[in-house]
């Protein structure tokens, strides 16, 4: 689910990872991605265009770790129940 200028809540089994391994086994019930973009809007709109690109590429079992490109993002994703 994306809001435009507010963030988005994702599922934590898709093609791009927004959460380190360290902080998904620490907390493994955990499914949900949350990520608050209030200060750049344009994030949720990187975020879904990310999606959608590795949606339409064709290319499967490949997972982006978003990381090392956009510390960002990374760092404002959390796990929620």
């Amino acid at each position: 689910m994306f809001v435009f200028g507010r963030g988005s809540l994702v599922f934590d089994n898709g093609p791009i990872q927004f959460v380190s391994d360290d902080d998904r086994a620490k907390e493994p019930k955990k499914c949900w991605v949350l990520q608050d973009t209030r200060r750049k809007p344009g994030e949720t709109l990187l975020v879904l265009f990310l999606l959608l690109t590795k949606a339409i590429s064709g290319s499967t079992g490949l997972v982006l770790r978003i990381g090392p490109y956009a510390t960002a993002l990374e760092n404002k994703a959390r796990l929620v129940d």
